[in-house]
């Protein structure tokens, strides 16, 4: 019996120990919860980020890509090699794809090829191919240029990537013709009188909008508006000129700024000035809404992946803060976060990286959550145990084209940095020496649509002079070269 109740008391005891240590082992458990759950819910944001892309949405390419998740995921692939299939392109010049499309150049030849190495247009149809920015196809849109010197007088004429001729502009059209400023479309327009404006659109696919504005589109500066299927247009009211702007499907606002920038995601920034010189800037989305007051003392950054960079006025307690299109602030930059996770610069896709260039150690998701780098790099299917140091490379930190730039240095090796891809899809990592020798190796981003990266890398080749030469082309996410600038070496 005293056996028993001494057996009874043991187990009442150790039931409340173990009450008690639970709880003390939850009271740190939910402490150390509420030290990372903001970095959790980022992480947990990542999961529709990371996800595939629907089916309906691939191209041969990335079918390929999905296909081959097994063998490459987790893998680290050393780009260079040659393709079992490659093909060669005679050309002296390759420009990067974009939209499907790559000009290459033979001489003064110009031309336009596919994924396949096929021509979309071939050598000599036209004098140029361009798309209007310092490097080739790096506008977000599709429009390109061509020039000819055909007799009939159709000196300039608008394409798309697909070779269509959308617009040919001859010197007998009554029509002005220019390309919207995202390349989305071109823009012909007449000016019927002082303050109104016929205008056409055409799109990617050669479909016509028209439309009338009542004002200019060219102001006396030259200004031209057309961005994010929004035309921006001025007009003289009273002794001043103001802005309006109509949408493509014709709604907007009549001329009330004193400016209104280009749209971006939808939303512009307008000006508004005093009778004392002051200017005030607000925030307005394409349907006329205002979304912030022209209460701004320092203009907005034109919005980019949906958010804009305001720096405060001086005297205020943070220095600059994020702003959605909705008119939310999603995160105030201060002293104080500066000096804890850098200062964020403009985001790319769904994160903006910290203190310049080469990131720092956090990244700020469009939430407004910050996460760390050791945690973004973390939650990827790769194991970076014999890594150090990677960052993320903000400057081409662009995870539209499913792809994510970093820096890294390998375990033992330190002064040697390499630059990483990783690739959302087959869930692996390319890598190259970033300079290997005498020769600055270079990838650039992947076209989303042929998914190929336009490169430049050391693969040991050498001239007749024994001087080592780059292997130029382009290379699908398995890091080999599927497409290669010159001819096929013979064998004799």
């Amino acid at each position: 019996m005293i056996k028993f109740s001494i057996h009874k008391f043991s187990a009442a005891t150790l039931f409340f120990a173990l009450i008690i240590i639970s709880a003390n082992a939850q009271s740190k458990v939910d402490q150390k919860v509420k030290q990372v759950g903001e970095a959790v819910d980022a992480l947990n944001s990542l999961k529709g980020l990371f996800g595939k892309k629907k089916k309906a949405e691939l191209n041969n390419n990335a079918t390929d890509i999905v296909q081959t998740d097994k063998q490459l995921a987790g893998k680290v692939v050393f780009a260079g090699k040659l393709s079992p299939t490659v093909k060669y392109v005679d050309c002296d010049i390759m420009y990067p794809f974009k939209n499907g499309a790559a000009l290459v150049k033979k001489g003064n030849a110009e031309a336009l090829i596919d994924s396949s190495g096929k021509f979309i247009v071939p050598y000599f149809k036209y004098n140029s191919i361009y798309d209007g920015s310092e490097n080739y196809l790096t506008s977000s849109g599709s429009i390109l240029r061509a020039t000819s010197d055909y007799s009939n007088g159709n000196l300039r004429h608008y394409i798309n990537t697909k070779g269509k001729v959308l617009y040919d502009d001859g010197i007998t059209s009554d029509y002005y013709s220019r390309p919207s400023e995202d390349n989305k479309f071109v823009v012909l327009f007449k000016l019927i009188n002082a303050n109104s404006t016929a205008v056409i659109l055409i799109d990617v696919n050669g479909k016509r909008t028209s439309l009338n504005v009542p004002g200019k589109l060219l102001d006396e500066n030259n200004y031209f508006g057309v961005r994010d299927s929004v035309i921006t247009y001025s007009s003289v009211v009273g002794n001043k000129t103001l802005y309006g702007f109509r949408n493509i499907r014709g709604k907007g606002i009549m001329p009330t700024y004193d400016l209104i920038e280009p749209f971006n995601d939808g939303v512009a920034v307008f000006t508004v000035r005093d009778n004392f010189g002051v200017y005030k800037f607000g925030l307005i989305n394409k349907d006329g809404v205002i979304i912030s007051e022209a209460k701004f003392t320092n203009k907005p950054s034109p919005y980019r992946y949906g958010h804009t960079l305001v720096r405060a006025s001086n005297g205020a307690d943070f220095q600059s803060a994020y702003i959605d299109v909705k008119g939310n602030i999603v995160f105030k930059q201060t002293l104080e976060t500066q000096k804890k996770y850098g200062y964020f610069q403009n985001f790319s896709s769904d994160f903006a990286a910290s203190a310049g260039i080469y990131g720092g150690e956090y990244l700020l998701h469009k939430s407004g959550k910050v996460i760390s780098q050791a945690d973004f790099f973390n939650s990827f299917k790769f194991d970076f145990e014999n890594y150090s140091y990677p960052t993320v490379v903000e400057s081409t930190f662009r995870m539209d084209d499913r792809n994510i730039r970093f820096t890294f240095t390998k375990k033992g090796n330190q002064l040697k940095t390499f630059y990483g891809i990783y690739n959302l899809d087959s869930q692996s990592v390319l890598y190259f020496d970033m300079n290997d020798g005498n020769i600055m190796n270079n990838l650039y981003a992947m076209d989303p649509v042929s998914k190929l990266m336009y490169a430049n890398l050391n693969v040991g080749e050498k001239d007749k002079n024994g001087v080592p030469v780059p292997r130029v082309g382009y290379v699908n996410i398995k890091g080999e070269f599927v497409l290669v600038k010159g001819t096929k070496k013979s064998d004799w």
